[in-house]
């Protein structure tokens, strides 16, 4: 009689393997509630929840007493629901190099990113990639190098390249590092980005020390030839330095612990960014009450709140896994709060089985779920049986040419190699639907059927649930890019 009855309430928990909603959720749902979050967190009084500025840290405080509401758990070793992760806001300075009798300018055709003012009349020398620096060749000069490596087409890996080629030779002694910009991507992009206020985690400014300078240029390909026929020459830099500004930032983290002696050790993180990005300038001639605000309500003010109805109701049930809710900081800004965390984990990182990830940049379907990575990540019939149970079919990987997968915090896991798709509202394309929201003034909590959204919240908050009931632990499908990453986080108990 034990038996069975375990059994009948393992069903009913689980809901039918026809994909019946099950009662648990129904019985403990809230949805007055869930809109309330969405309008509070995409409210104009947030001002689009901008890393640095003080409508974030409203928001932070705001799903920290969420999940003291519910009981849920510091993480261990924490002594509260913040993880602090050190922000510094970079304000370039002004440059004026003059070097192969051309005159840069900062914005124009230089764009310095890092160091200490400099006024100096020196010795600038030519080493290709940088890939061969010999200390003697450079100590008290300025090196110039090709941007990146040979290998490397993206800005992104050239820029980390370049940052360890800039800690290399200040080791070595050297002044400075000038890249001479080389890749595909339209340098105009380049300055519109790095030529203004830029944030970053505070670790990759240099151990307490004060980065070497470190600039890109641009130099056409005669410039270049030259400089590889005679690569010492004069060069002289008036450079103001950059400004540093500390601006702390907070991943909110919680859990509930597992109930089964066997698997409470393992976690399982559902994850929702909760930054977005702010607020714009006013046009020159602007009426005053247009509106400037970038609320997220979808981006990702519907993932925010995912995890927050998913916390709210898996607080009445118990799962085998212990589950971790984590809402990311400085998602906008690079990935950068999960990229902090999973460097600076809480919780060892091979106890970590799964991240279901929520983002988004809308919707134009609401029939649907579109989940990246669906068929990856070896949870594909948990998904799948919870998006039914709402009525709602899965669409898998849609826009792969954007390659989505790849671009939100679910990817700092999956580099680790814990399995980490992405639920997102539905779509299909990056069509006129979701260009009319995405990142725009219209993404406001008005804009929102709050009908899908219930669904698409209660499906998340039931895939986490079946996924957290797996006999077994979810593996990569054969041959995926992060196999053997897990193979090396997990050890032979993968």
């Amino acid at each position: 009689m034990k038996y069975l009855i375990t059994f009948l309430t393992s069903l009913a928990l689980a809901g039918s393997l026809t994909g019946q909603a099950p009662e648990w959720i129904k019985n403990n749902w809230h949805p007055g509630l869930y809109e309330q979050e969405l309008r509070f967190l995409a409210s104009d009084e947030l001002q689009g929840r901008n890393v640095g500025e003080p409508g974030l840290n409203v928001a932070a405080r705001y799903i920290a007493e969420i999940f003291r509401k519910n009981g849920l758990l510091p993480l261990p070793g924490m002594h509260d629901y913040f993880q602090e992760v050190p922000f510094e806001k970079i304000i370039p300075g002004r440059t004026e190099i003059r070097f192969l009798d051309t005159v840069f300018a900062q914005g124009q055709n230089v764009l310095m990113l890092d160091g200490p003012a400099i006024e100096d009349q020196g010795i600038a020398v030519f080493i290709n990639f940088g890939d061969s620096i010999v200390a003697d060749e450079v100590q008290g000069k300025y090196v110039i190098t090709l941007f990146g490596t040979e290998d490397i087409r993206s800005p992104m890996a050239a820029m980390q390249k370049g940052r360890e080629k800039q800690k290399e030779l200040q080791l070595f002694g050297a002044k400075g590092l000038l890249e001479i910009y080389t890749l595909q991507t339209p340098w105009s992009v380049m300055s519109n980005y790095l030529n203004r206020e830029r944030l970053q985690l505070e670790q990759e400014a240099g151990e307490g020390t004060t980065p070497l300078a470190h600039g890109l240029i641009q130099l056409d390909n005669r410039a270049i030839a030259s400089l590889r026929k005679s690569p010492v020459r004069p060069i002289h830099i008036q450079y103001t330095g950059v400004q540093r500004l500390k601006v702390p930032s907070f991943n909110v983290l919680a859990y509930k612990p597992g109930s089964e002696a066997e698997y409470q050790d393992e976690f399982i993180i559902l994850s929702a960014h909760y930054d977005h990005i702010g607020v714009r300038n006013r046009a020159p001639g602007e009426p005053p009450g247009q509106d400037t605000i970038f609320n997220g309500a979808r981006d990702n003010g519907m993932g925010v709140v995912a995890l927050l109805s998913s916390a709210d109701v898996l607080n009445t049930v118990s799962t085998k896994r212990s589950i971790v809710f984590a809402a990311w900081t400085a998602e906008e800004k690079g990935l950068l709060g999960s990229d902090y965390f999973v460097k600076n984990p809480p919780i060892a990182l091979d106890k970590i089985r799964f991240n279901l990830n929520t983002d988004g940049a809308g919707y134009s379907d609401t029939t649907v779920i579109s989940i990246l990575g669906y068929d990856r990540v070896g949870a594909a019939q948990e998904m799948k049986q919870a998006c039914e149970a709402f009525g709602l079919s899965v669409v898998v990987d849609p826009a792969k040419e954007q390659n989505l997968f790849d671009r939100s915090d679910n990817v700092r896991f999956a580099q680790q190699g814990i399995p980490a798709p992405t639920f997102s509202p539905g779509f299909r394309a990056f069509d006129e639907e979701i260009r009319t929201y995405y990142h725009r003034e219209s993404d406001n909590p008005d804009s929102i059927n709050y009908r899908y959204a219930n669904a698409y919240w209660k499906a998340f908050t039931y895939a986490a649930y079946l996924i957290a009931q797996k006999d077994s632990n979810p593996h990569w499908s054969h041959g995926d890019k992060y196999e053997e990453a897990a193979k090396s986080l997990y050890g032979d108990r993968y």
